[in-house]
């Protein structure tokens, strides 16, 4: 038996293993023999996701392996009991299904947006000289190339999908374009070129309207099928069928249905009463809310974890005042409580062994509860997607490749004057809705939208506020001890600024700027020793990074560089403390506005400079050695955020694009001098920023700027 992926056509050749080497005639194939070739597959499954990554389009998640697990069992039986197996099932030339690899040859469609191949995996005939053929002596050295072979690929339907081969179910039914064929980025340094061994998965347009106004030739779903439940009879009729033919076992029949009934649900149910940009915590209450009130709600969750910072490691809630807490931001807490009242859920401590603390302190007749792990919290706004049934479509980034904010077309967002309609994601699927909500830290949806916003800082000037802008006298807190050099040879400003240090000074005293506060990741640490994961040097670590960290030491600094507060099952939530800790500030700026992969080159610098920043502090001697000891007991946990060692996807963005409105919070409405007429919910905590950058101050030493920590109001209505 001979198996592969259709990708091996486009990416090794794969034609010449049933064709002459000219490509002109079919190969005659002995009958013990058998080959297999499953139509629109890359060579191994990517699973089923819109990430494009370095390409120019989705991987493609067809999968072939139930194919692979029937076949090995029908080898076993034709070797052993000389049972013989199915048919081979392979393109050929005589029946027209196996063609020169052009567009025009394969009749592959013209997709909008999707760019066909221009190059193909062609090897050469080799002249090794006169000797080889008869001796296997080479006189040619190097070969000479004499001209290539012939190779040929699957000819595509009208859906762009390969005819002539063993095509799993879902690309047989098909809810997309699966090639066998991927490109890489037109913007990378191997553009257009073929990537390698991979395929694309290009969704069909969902409804009519939507293929007509994008000018797509491939049926809609709506068209096609209708509805979701005529699209899983006929999967299931795809599969009975391949199963009578010995192509696929029962049990993978069941386990395929399952994972498309998944899929496509939500594809047939695209409109709805309310649309949900972001599954943050925000994001799943407004759902929640939506259901409760009888409508229809989608949320589409650009990454692949909801929850946001609640199940991304901020587990120490700043309350402020508990009596402010209420709706279902409260019900949150109180499902908190009763996940923590279940024994079982007490892993790593006794119940009684845990002490919370300061606001965050569960009273002992309280119904809620304040701290919690970041899988709890996960556990518990699962809970809740199941509870209501809201479907939650992961991975889909919105479109914010905008072709013009003055058009009533934006690829992301399609506007009816100023009204959105629908949104659109980067692997072409749209969602309409009545309302459309922007639940991200981001607020990518707002501006893709055309709608006004600001990122930075404004001037006291714009509100008649004291506390914005730039921000020296006030930063007090999370400050360097005194005399902290801020050159790389202390005292010599030609060597240099440290890394992380502004050489334009903070500006004027409450002027605005485009900087934002510094982001972290909220870490969730342990010292369970079999849960503990010790910190570790990252690759490229830069020493130069923590000096400023190991000079203030030594300029008298005794503190702990953390707030690590208790949660349950001897963990953490660890946040920034004193001037040098887990905020990566002056790193951020770029961030609000950012591609997603610039974006995800922050992100991933942040991670690293925590990363390093934890080494550090367990393992330099110029640390002091009770921090070092104390912090050298701690590590990431093994059953927290598992795909990444206990590190955690969700950078904690405090602040990024800021709506302007009719109506815009100041300093005002939280120090009770103007009061919200429209408000929507209820602020307790202290006005709080963290620093915002570092800078060497008249007397040639390190200062941070921007934090500001200012309370004592009551409770306010937010708009």
């Amino acid at each position: 038996m001979h198996t592969q992926s259709s990708s091996e056509y486009w990416n090794r050749s794969g034609s010449l293993v049933h064709t002459d080497p000219l490509g002109k005639i079919d190969a005659e194939i002995p009958e013990n023999v058998r080959l297999y070739f499953f139509g629109g597959t890359q060579h191994g499954p990517s699973g089923f996701t819109t990430e494009i990554g370095d390409g120019q389009t989705a991987p493609n998640p067809a999968d072939y392996r139930p194919f692979l697990r029937t076949l090995l069992l029908a080898l076993d039986r034709w070797a052993k009991e000389g049972i013989q197996p199915p048919p081979s099932v392979y393109p050929t030339i005589s029946d027209g299904t196996l063609v020169p690899w052009t567009q025009i040859a394969t009749g592959f469609p013209d997709i909008p947006g999707i760019r066909y191949p221009g190059v193909i995996q062609q090897p050469s005939f080799l002249d090794f000289g006169s000797r080889w053929q008869d001796q296997r002596i080479i006189d040619n050295q190097p070969p000479i190339p004499r001209g290539n072979y012939h190779v040929l690929v699957p000819r595509s339907g009208p859906d762009g999908n390969e005819l002539g081969c063993l095509s799993p179910p879902e690309v047989a039914i098909p809810i997309g374009t699966y090639t066998s064929w991927r490109l890489y980025r037109e913007d990378g340094p191997a553009a257009n070129q073929l990537y390698s061994l991979s395929g694309s998965y290009i969704p069909f347009p969902v409804t009519q309207a939507e293929r007509e106004r994008t000018g797509d030739p491939r049926q809609s779903l709506e068209e096609r099928y209708g509805t979701a439940e005529t699209y899983l009879g006929q999967l299931e009729a795809q599969c009975q069928t391949y199963e009578a033919a010995g192509y696929l076992l029962k049990e993978d029949t069941e386990r395929t249905l399952q994972i498309q009934r998944e899929r496509v649900t939500p594809l047939f149910s695209s409109h709805y009463d309310v649309v949900i940009y972001g599954g943050t915590s925000a994001g799943i209450a407004a759902a929640v809310q939506v259901k409760r009130m009888g409508g229809s709600v989608v949320v589409i969750e650009p990454g692949r974890r909801i929850g946001g910072l609640t199940t991304g490691g901020l587990g120490q809630t700043d309350i402020g005042n508990k009596a402010a807490i209420g709706g279902i931001a409260r019900e949150f807490y109180e499902r908190v409580r009763r996940y923590y009242d279940q024994p079982e859920n007490w892993k790593c401590q006794r119940r009684e062994e845990y002490r919370d603390g300061g606001q965050t302190q569960t009273g002992s007749k309280e119904e809620a509860m304040w701290t919690f792990e970041p899988s709890a919290a996960l556990a518990i706004m699962q809970d809740l997607v199941r509870e209501y049934d809201i479907p939650v479509i992961y991975e889909q980034r919105l479109d914010r490749t905008s072709l013009s904010k003055s058009n009533a077309r934006v690829r992301g967002v399609t506007l009816d004057g100023r009204r959105i309609v629908a949104i659109s994601t980067e692997s072409g699927q749209t969602w309409r809705g009545q309302m459309f909500l922007d639940a991200t830290y981001e607020g990518d949806l707002m501006a893709e939208a055309g709608i006004s916003y600001t990122v930075g800082r404004e001037s006291n000037e714009v509100y008649g506020e004291t506390l914005n802008g730039v921000q020296t006298q006030h930063a007090k807190y999370h400050q360097f001890m005194p005399g902290v050099d801020p050159y790389v040879v202390p005292g010599n400003a030609s060597s240099g600024l440290l890394p992380g240090v502004d050489a334009n000074g903070p500006g004027t005293e409450g002027s605005g700027d485009h900087r934002v506060q510094a982001f972290c990741f909220r870490m969730c640490l342990t010292d369970h020793p079999e849960n503990r994961i010790p910190f570790v040097k990252p690759d490229g670590y830069d020493p130069l990074v923590y000096e400023l960290l190991l000079r203030n030491f030594e300029a008298g600094e005794k503190g702990m560089p953390w707030i690590n507060s208790s949660m349950p099952n001897r963990k953490t939530d660890t946040n920034n403390r004193t001037a040098f800790s887990t905020d990566f500030i002056g790193y951020n700026y770029d961030y609000p506005e950012a591609t997603y992969a610039e974006r995800e080159a922050i992100s991933q610098r942040h991670r690293e400079y925590q990363q390093g920043l934890m080494w550090t502090l367990a393992n330099h001697p110029r640390v002091p050695d009770p921090i070092r000891n104390e912090v050298a007991r701690w590590g990431t946990c093994r059953d927290e955020f598992e795909r990444e060692d206990g590190w955690q996807q969700q950078l904690y963005v405090r602040e990024a694009r800021r709506l302007v409105g009719a109506v815009v919070m100041t300093q005002h409405h939280c120090q009770g001098r103007e009061i919200t007429q429209d408000a929507i919910g209820l602020a307790a905590y202290t006005m709080d920023s963290h620093n915002v950058q570092r800078y060497v101050d008249p007397n040639g030493h390190v200062r941070n700027e921007g934090d500001v920590e200012v309370g004592g109001f009551q409770p306010y209505g937010i708009s």
